[in-house]
């Protein structure tokens, strides 16, 4: 046997500071999870939870009510009136007049049919808006996974590390009571497995605050067994884009309609009046139409006719900002997967050296051509680099996601 030298720490350090990566072992559940059976579903449980997705239904309706009334001939509800007049208290001679009639409000030229239209906008408008926020939340989610999957990996990692500088320990004190080490090399094995104790702390706390968000963004315990998705075909029209065309046509409708609506409405009156001049005399009917006009009322609808011109800018504004943006940051996503894509290559051809390269330095120690030291240190750097690919595995795969987000497709 060799007696382990100093060169045995940086060894035992280099396992200490191998990255934070998957590794694939089973753990039984203690207690049932509640768990999505793909991301579809995660994000339909975490869309269930915003206040958009309770209120979605809500606007709908009003958005209906607004179609029913442009629908409708008259402008508003209408108005009885109704009026008597006598002498009673000036000459008591039986003299009577009673004026019944109903008012209608009517549309102004134009103002139901830009009514309806708008109608049809806001619905347009409100369906695109929905399918935006939900892509938004999709990121949210899409984010939300990938960080507690790395953080399962990493605890599972650091848990490995703990154990694997637990036997160095182990070894290291059993050499020292046999002689063959001095008592410098075990405190030195305690001190990696002190240090990886810590890391596996860490990585503890990170691991119970990822899965406080993904439980408080979702609702659910566990992640889905698949999060990882194909890279999508980019759609005709990006989610963002259609919202902001959408915002853009409805604000257009909004301007129209303030143009043709007014306050004041232009009202049709029929009435019936019944007239008697003495007590005993006979009753005399007639029947009134009469019409009312209000005139300049363009000033009246300045206020709400550049407010709509305003939103309308708003509008334009941002849907010209998507158009200007989103293919830089769709080329930048695109760029960012075949960059990881790359770096996984390069890794898993690393991983195949260094994996040959452990089992010829196993091989030589067999053969007392190798010593302990060094054997490690092959065997850490062998762990290291197959652990820093299986981490570029995730982070390829999360490149796929975040493609998938800029094009915007859902899961």
């Amino acid at each position: 046997m060799f007696p382990m030298r100093p060169a045995l720490l940086p060894a035992l350090a280099l396992l200490c500071a191998m990255p934070v990566v998957p590794w694939v072992e089973s753990h039984a559940e203690t207690r049932a999870e509640a768990r999505a059976d793909s991301l579809r579903a995660a994000l339909d449980a975490a869309w269930a939870r915003t206040a958009a997705a309770q209120a979605h239904e809500a606007r709908r309706g009003s958005v209906a009510a607004q179609a029913r009334l442009a629908d409708d001939w008259l402008a508003g509800p209408p108005v009885l009136d109704a009026e008597l007049r006598s002498d009673r208290a000036t000459g008591n001679h039986g003299a009577r007049e009673l004026d019944l009639g109903v008012e209608l409000p009517l549309w102004q030229a134009g103002e139901a049919e830009a009514r309806a239209r708008l109608a049809g906008h806001d619905a347009e408008r409100l369906d695109a808006a929905q399918l935006a926020q939900r892509l938004t939340l999709a990121g949210q989610v899409r984010e939300a996974a990938w960080t507690l999957r790395l953080a399962e990996a990493a605890q599972r990692h650091a848990l490995r590390r703990e154990r694997e500088a637990g036997r160095l320990e182990a070894d290291a004190t059993r050499r020292v009571r046999a002689g063959e080490l001095a008592e410098a090399e075990a405190l030195a094995a305690r001190d990696v497995r002190l240090a990886a104790r810590l890391a596996r702390l860490d990585a503890d706390a990170a691991l119970a605050e990822a899965r406080r968000d993904w439980q408080a963004l979702t609702g659910l315990d566990a992640l889905p067994r698949r999060i990882d998705e194909r890279a999508a075909q980019e759609p005709q029209l990006h989610p963002e884009r259609l919202a902001a065309l959408a915002a853009s046509r409805a604000a257009a409708g909004r301007v129209e309609l303030a143009g043709r609506s007014a306050e004041e409405r232009t009202k049709l009156r029929f009435g019936v009046r019944g007239e008697r001049a003495a007590r005993g005399e006979d009753e005399d009917y007639s029947l009134a139409v009469a019409v009312s006009i209000p005139f300049g009322g363009e000033r009246f609808r300045r206020a709400e006719v550049e407010s709509a011109r305003a939103e309308l800018a708003e509008a334009a504004a941002e849907e010209a900002r998507l158009a200007d943006t989103l293919p830089g940051a769709l080329a930048a996503a695109r760029a960012q997967l075949a960059l990881e894509r790359e770096r996984l290559a390069a890794l898993q051809t690393r991983q195949s050296l260094a994996r040959e390269r452990s089992r010829l330095a196993g091989r030589a120690h067999d053969l007392g051509q190798l010593d302990l030291p060094a054997l490690l240190q092959a065997r850490a750097a062998a762990i290291e680099v197959e652990a820093e690919a299986e981490l570029q595995g995730l982070r390829v795969a999360r490149a796929v996601a975040r493609l998938n987000q800029t094009q915007g497709v859902l899961p």
